[in-house]
C-alpha cells in the first residue's frame, strides 16, 4: 500500500511540474525570451530525465533489501570460526575413547547469561557405557555437542584421553566418534548405501554385520529389494525404527571409539531395543554414552541425572 502510494504521489508531482513548467514556457515564448523550440526541447530533456528517475524510485526498495543481504552475506563469507572444521592443526594421536568434563561451564553464544551446564565433574574411562537422564533442557544433548565439539566450553575443559579436546585435530576427534540422534537423517540412496556413507570400499559383509548388530537384516532381507532398495527422501519409506535402525548400523559400521545415542531407541519396540544394544557386549572398548528421558532405556554401567 505504500509503495503504491509512493508511486500514485510521483506521477502526480511529475505532472504538475510539466504543467508549471509548459506554462511557464508559454510566458517565455510570450516574452519573447525564448524560442518555443527551446522550451519544447528543455521539457523533453526534463522528461526524460525524470521518468528516469521514477523508474528508478520503483526498485529502490528492493536495492536497499539486496544490498543489506549482500552485507550479511559478505559478512558472514568472511567470518572466521572459531572452530575450524577443517584446520589441520592439533595432535591426531591415537584416540582410546576417555572422556572427562572438569570443572565444565557452558553458555551457548546467543544467551551468555544463561548457563546450560554448571561446574560438570565426569570421567568416563574407556569402554564403559553410561547414561545421561533427565528432563529436557538439562544439558544432555549440549553434552553432546561439546564430546562432537561443535562448541567449546565456557569455562574449564573437556578432556579425551587427559587430552585437552582444544589441542586435538578436530577431524581425527571427529572420525572416532558416532552419533545417533531420535531423528536420524537417511538420504534419498539404497539401504546399503545409507549404512555404508563415509565408508571407503565396504564389503557386503561387513555392511551385512553392522545391520545384524542393529537388529536391521531380517526387516532389510524381506524387502523385495533387499539392501538396495532406495530408502526415499530422508527415508520416507521406512517406519520410524527402521530408520533408526539403519542409523544405528551407520553408526557402528565405522568402529568408532566413542558412541553417542540421544535418545536412539525411543521408536522401537522393547526387543529390537534389547537386541540393537547387545553391540555393546562386543565391541569391550567402545564408550557409549546414552542420552533419554527414562531410565529404562539407559542399558548402562553408569548413570547420571
Amino acid at each position: 500500500v505504500i509503495q503504491s502510494l509512493t508511486y500514485s504521489l510521483s506521477v502526480s508531482f511529475v505532472c504538475v511540474n510539466f504543467s508549471i513548467a509548459y506554462l511557464y514556457g508559454i510566458w517565455l515564448v510570450g516574452q519573447k525570451i525564448c524560442s518555443p523550440y527551446t522550451v519544447f526541447q528543455v521539457i523533453e530533456s526534463l522528461n526524460t530525465a525524470s521518468m528516469s528517475i521514477i523508474a528508478f524510485a520503483t526498485y529502490f526498495p528492493e536495492y536497499v533489501r539486496a544490498r543489506l543481504s549482500a552485507s550479511l552475506l559478505f559478512q558472514m563469507l568472511n567470518e572466521k570460526p572459531k572452530i575450524d572444521s577443517m584446520s589441520t592443526l592439533g595432535k591426531p594421536t591415537a584416540l582410546q575413547g576417555a572422556i572427562q568434563f572438569h570443572e565444565l561451564f557452558f553458555s551457548y553464544p546467543n544467551s551468555k547469561k544463561n548457563m546450560v551446564l554448571k561446574g560438570v565433574n565426569i570421567k568416563v574411562p574407556a569402554g564403559k557405557t553410561v547414561a545421561f537422564v533427565g528432563p529436557s533442557g538439562c544439558g544432555k544433548s549440549t553434552s553432546i555437542q561439546l564430546i562432537e565439539r561443535f562448541y567449546d566450553p565456557s569455562i574449564g575443559k573437556l578432556l579425551f584421553d587427559e587430552e585437552d579436546a582444544r589441542d586435538l585435530n578436530i577431524r581425527h576427534l571427529r572420525s572416532h566418534i558416532s552419533l545417533v540422534g531420535q531423528e536420524p537423517t537417511l538420504f534419498n540412496y539404497s539401504i546399503r548405501d545409507n549404512i555404508a556413507y563415509g565408508i571407503e570400499n565396504p564389503t557386503t559383509e561387513l555392511v551385512e554385520e553392522a545391520a545384524r548388530l542393529a537388529n536391521a537384516h531380517d526387516f532389510i532381507t524381506k524387502l523385495p529389494q533387499g539392501y538396495d532398495t532406495v530408502v526415499g527422501e530422508k527415508g520416507g519409506m521406512l517406519s520410524g525404527g527402521q530408520k533408526q535402525r539403519i542409523a544405528i548400523a551407520r553408526a557402528v559400521i565405522r568402529n568408532p571409539k566413542i558412541l553417542l545415542l540421544d535418545e536412539a531407541t525411543s521408536a522401537l519396540d522393547t526387543e529390537s531395543e534389547k537386541v540393537c544394544l547387545l553391540f555393546r557386549h562386543k565391541f569391550i572398548p567402545l564408550i557409549k554414552l546414552i542420552l533419554t528421558h527414562t531410565p529404562p532405556q539407559a542399558h548402562n554401567q553408569r548413570l547420571f541425572r
